[in-house]
């Protein structure tokens, strides 16, 4: 390279040198006169709702509670951010615009330019029979209150057919419609339904069968009954036929044969509108299982852990499933040398192949406990050791099996004792002498029990630092380990709680406490500390409400114990869930908070209702021994006014006269948890085999009180005016005069309630029991 061209290279390169320290310097300086510059004040936030008919103000407040920016306070990325998402999550608006305008040097005004769903006001079904209203709304995810979304409305329809086909009818036709209320721009759901035919079971066979007669098995199938009815019942449901295949399963399963296979086939006709029906059975082998060498428990008790004809044996696996479960009731009788074999024989008997099985037993001796015994131990006596131990002597209450596995947890749990009064290194060993007994079916156990106690820790010193709402001894008085307390490590977890739930219940929902402790080198002593950040302070802000078309709003304000401006309190917050969900007049309650989860200075509340029919209707008909023939009706509101008071009327005739009610029912007396009725009545009655009758007509108050999960305490008084009439025209003697005088009665029946059964349609197992006086 010539002399001149590197001349040249140095000075590009010297040039190239300069520019690029001069760009870095602007860099550095557009940075640094960025970061000094301050945020922008928002001197305005301007909420602009758009679509709504009438008055907006419910609207605009309800946006501006989602908003985390306050006016008068400097733009916030993060907290715009965070109410773009809360807007956006809400899932109410169908467009959310936002702008900024500038207003003077340094200040800006925020616009909020919001479209709301239209609500879904009622859902209304015609022809829906068999199913039930609330079967198809589950279908179509589509509830009263829920947003209106037009895109995604027509997709409902899809989801009522499948339902439809699923209970076995060919084509069904589904018509939706939606149309919007003038009043208040809400929408009412109109569901039309054309279910047409459905697949006619034609017919049913059944294949493969040995072991039971085909009518049995038949008769085990519920399609199959629905197959002897009249031909324009006789629908085909899958749902209900899968039941079937499964209870034919565990109907052979039961009676020995747990390698049953069922293979169905469905061949359905839509020209000619039927379904044909065949089951395929592979019965398999039927299992003769025997035991030999059991002496300790009876064949009876045995059979309870062969699980294999309750779940099926595929590859054996039922089988060693069982041999496990008796395995393992042996060896919790005291049998720790138990041995089990199997033998299998496959044969042929009349034609059918079965299974023999038997499992032989070795037993073995078993271990029982002589005596327990304690070494070591200072602290505690031996009886109160004794009573953590499940290993015992024989008794009452225990049959003094040895059982290692048993042994180790109460060594486990008298460390565990030991660990309560602060020793932290407990060991505790065990020794175990076993001789055969007199007879040598048992084997004699004497268990001693060497305890190293160790030495006992205490709490040296105990501080909390950066606590702020609480005075030290609030604090104090709330943790377990407080100074000159024994030390348990598990407790600073549980002292952490305590403070977190005061500190929280003050209005610091984000609290954060973590506990540390420092031993001693000689294990006499700890230090524990509570650092606490307490987190920003955060008051209750605005509860909005939607889909409360009927309900008042102060029927919700008179349960939420939250007040707008009041600290937050988690516990108070989620009583307030219990009890609006509690609400009569509502069928869900969805909960959805804004500003817990970001952190902010306030959280607000939106609630998603859906309210329940108002209006009801029921009626029937029957007959009883005491009434004869008899039919009823009853009519009523369940949400008065929007009040959530249900009020009724109803009334019934029968054979022996009839009666009528009016009554109106409150779900919390004077704001209570206590649930109110008063009802009046009238009432004429004349008894089968009796020559007179009765008029009675009266009114009657109720209090019910739900105590605990199964309890309900009842109060009711009952005033009534009572006469008895003559039914035929004979004249009434002197001594039977004062029975058909007027009478004036005061009841007062209290009562209380236990009731735990499974189910009210279908109770399998449950007590319902009942005390009442008058």
């Amino acid at each position: 390279m010539t002399k001149w061209k590197q001349k040249d290279w140095i000075k590009i390169t010297l040039w190239l040198w300069i520019l690029m320290m001069c760009i870095a310097k602007n860099t550095a300086y557009a940075q640094k006169e960025k970061s000094d510059r301050p945020d922008p004040i928002v001197s305005q936030v301007v909420v602009d709702v758009q679509g709504i008919n009438g008055d907006v103000s419910r609207w605009v407040d309800l946006v501006k509670n989602l908003i985390f920016i306050q006016e008068g306070e400097p733009f916030s990325t993060k907290r715009f951010q965070d109410s773009l998402e809360a807007l956006k999550s809400s899932k109410i608006f169908k467009a959310i615009h936002v702008f900024e305008t500038s207003v003077k040097e340094g200040q800006l005004a925020l616009h909020f330019q919001v479209t709301p769903y239209s609500r879904v006001k009622d859902v209304k079904i015609s022809g829906g029979f068999p199913l039930l209203e609330r079967e198809i709304i589950n279908a179509m995810q589509l509830r009263t209150g829920d947003a209106y979304d037009p895109d995604a409305f027509p997709a409902k329809e899809g989801a009522i057919v499948q339902l439809f086909k699923n209970e076995g009818y060919i084509a069904p036709v589904v018509n939706l419609d939606a149309k919007e209320d003038p009043a208040d721009g809400n929408m009412v759901i109109f569901v039309n339904i054309d279910k047409g035919d459905f697949f006619h079971i034609r017919r049913f066979e059944i294949q493969g069968s040995r072991a039971f007669s085909k009518t049995r098995l038949k008769m085990r199938i519920k399609t199959y009954k629905s197959w002897l009815i009249p031909d324009f019942m006789r629908r085909f449901k899958k749902k209900e036929f899968d039941k079937d295949i499964k209870n034919l399963i565990r109907f052979y399963r039961k009676n020995g044969y747990p390698d049953v296979v069922v293979n169905p086939a469905v061949n359905k006709d839509a020209n000619t509108q039927n379904v044909s029906i065949s089951l395929n059975i592979d019965e398999g082998s039927r299992y003769d299982i025997e035991f030999e060498g059991n002496q300790a428990f009876w064949n009876f008790t045995l059979k309870k852990d062969l699980i294999l004809f309750k779940e099926g044996n595929k590859r054996d696996f039922g089988l060693k499933k069982s041999i496990r479960l008796i395995k393992k009731r042996y060896i919790k009788a005291g049998y720790k040398d138990f041995r089990i074999d199997i033998e299998s024989e496959r044969k042929q008997e009349a034609g059918q192949s079965v299974r023999n099985i038997r499992l032989i037993i070795d037993e073995g001796p078993q271990y029982v406990v002589n005596s327990v015994e304690f070494k070591g131990n200072h602290v505690f006596d031996s009886k109160k050791i004794k009573k953590q131990m499940l290993t015992r002597t024989p008794g009452i209450f225990a049959n003094g099996a040895f059982v290692q596995e048993t042994l180790e947890e109460d060594k486990r749990a008298i460390t565990s004792l030991y660990l309560e009064q602060g020793y932290m290194n407990t060991e505790v060993k065990d020794q175990v002498k076993s001789d055969k007994g007199i007879k040598g079916k048992k084997h004699i156990v004497d268990i001693t029990i060497d305890i190293g106690e160790g030495i006992q820790t205490n709490v040296k010193s105990s501080k909390i630092n950066g606590l702020n709402v609480l005075s030290d001894a609030q604090a104090r008085e709330a943790i377990t380990l407080k100074e000159g307390s024994v030390f348990r490590d598990y407790m600073i977890r549980s002292d952490e709680n305590m403070l977190s739930s005061l500190i929280s219940e003050k209005g610091y929902p984000n609290v954060k406490v973590k506990g540390t402790a420092a031993i001693s080198k000689d294990n006499t002593g700890a230090s524990v500390m509570y650092d606490v950040d307490e987190g920003p302070f955060v008051k209750m802000g605005q509860t909005a409400l939607t889909g409360n078309f009927l309900t008042k709003r102060r029927v919700i304000q008179n349960v939420l114990e939250l007040d707008p401006g009041e600290p937050f309190s988690l516990k108070k917050f989620l009583r307030s869930q219990r009890d609006i969900r509690d609400i009569e007049a509502f069928d869900s309650v969805r909960f959805n908070t804004y500003g817990l989860k970001e952190k902010a200075d306030k959280v607000n509340l939106l609630l998603e209702l859906e309210e329940k029919k108002p209006y009801y209707i029921q009626s029937g008909v029957g007959y009883d021994t005491e009434r004869g023939f008899y039919a009823n009706i009853l009519a009523g509101d369940r949400n008065l006014f929007g009040l959530n008071k249900d009020v009724y009327a109803g009334g019934e005739i029968s054979q022996i006269g009839y009666r009528g009610d009016l009554g109106i029912t409150e779900p919390r007396f004077l704001g209570t948890r206590i649930k109110s009725a008063v009802n009046m009545f009238t009432e004429t009655r004349e008894e089968f085999n009796t020559n007179f009758g009765t008029r009675e007509r009266g009114v009657s108050l109720s209090f019910n009180r739900k105590l605990f999960q199964k309890f309900n305490a009842d109060l009711s008084f009952v005033y009534s005016y009572k006469k008895n009439f003559q039914r035929d025209l004979e004249p009434i003697s002197v001594n039977e005069e004062i029975n058909f005088d007027s009478r004036e009665i005061l009841t007062i029946s209290p009562s209380l309630v236990y009731n735990n059964i499974d189910s009210y349609i279908r109770p399998r197992k449950g007590l319902f029991s009942s005390l009442l006086l008058d």
